[in-house]
């Protein structure tokens, strides 16, 4: 009887390597030098005439997140393109947040910290995308995407390949996106310019704050002490719109969400304060948001 537990325990094991339960480490990232593919480095050129705004997405990436990261070619195709004529620069931060930048696969990169950006299964040598990068709607895209197994071996052939070591990666059960966007404000010096709006967008099912006390309050706090008093913030919400029972129904039929957390109310209160936009994550398209982001900055 103890045997046949044992071989139970060890044919789960898989799974649990796949889903974030234990740390994974991934292969050496494939480096793309692409002459077409700007450095991130390379200076800005600004018209005085022209608006600033430095973008940070916050993307959950837990289990229940899967159907929404595999559809991003459809939700998210054509996002970048209506954020002209701002000059945006933009990166992409993990939901997962750990006051100790502790990484679930091993890597230093959530917990606010800007992700490397990916297009077609490679790791791009450079973490921030700019309005003016090569194929930077394909940059977008494929950084959110998480592959399914069928275009993992379009892409990769018989070589076996985790979904979870490329980005956007996955996360273990430290899910708070507001966190990660406050964690975002310190950690990404290299990304931010003085004049730039700071965006946050948030894309997630679930809010896990709980109605913590003051939480405006605590979040603009930390904004005003790494960014002064003259910055501005405005953020952005792909969510569970509370009240949207239709929406929670959808996501719940997939079994992985039946918490009252599902609904962002503690998100779309920081929406509101900041005089942000919120889009429900069951649109059929969130291209309309990059659309209010541009307006209104």
């Amino acid at each position: 009887m103890l045997q046949l537990r044992y071989v139970f325990l060890f044919s789960l094991f898989p799974l649990f390597i796949g889903c974030g339960f234990f740390p994974r480490y991934a292969p050496e990232g494939v480096r793309v030098d692409e002459p077409s593919v700007l450095d991130e480095d390379q200076e800005i050129v600004t018209n005085n005439d022209q608006k600033e705004a430095d973008i940070v997405v916050v993307v959950d990436t837990s289990y229940s997140m899967v159907r929404h990261l595999e559809e991003v070619n459809r939700t998210f195709r054509g996002f970048v393109g209506k954020l002209s004529p701002v000059l945006w620069k933009l990166a992409f931060t993990n939901a997962d947040y750990d006051n100790n930048a502790f990484s679930y696969y091993g890597r230093d990169l959530f917990s606010g910290k800007a992700m490397s950006l990916e297009l077609r299964g490679k790791i791009l040598p450079f973490s921030y995308l700019y309005y003016y990068t090569p194929r930077r709607d394909d940059i977008f895209v494929d950084t959110l995407k998480r592959y399914t197994e069928k275009e993992l071996l379009a892409l990769f052939g018989h070589q076996h390949v985790n979904p979870c070591d490329l980005p956007p990666y996955c996360q273990g059960s430290i899910r708070n996106p507001i966190r990660s966007l406050v964690k975002a404000f310190s950690v990404n010096s290299k990304m931010f310019r003085e004049n730039a709006t700071f965006v946050g967008v948030i894309f997630t099912n679930g809010d896990n704050m709980h109605d913590e006390e003051n939480m405006i309050d605590k979040v603009m706090g930390e904004f005003r002490k790494h960014h002064g008093p003259n910055k501005k913030l405005q953020v952005y919400s792909i969510a569970i719109i509370p009240g949207d029972s239709d929406c929670f129904q959808h996501d719940q039929s997939l079994q992985y969400e039946f918490a009252e957390s599902a609904y962002s109310i503690q998100i779309h209160r920081l929406v509101s304060a900041t005089k942000g936009k919120a889009i429900s994550i069951c649109a059929p398209s969130y291209v309309p948001l990059a659309e209010e982001i541009a307006v209104s900055l």
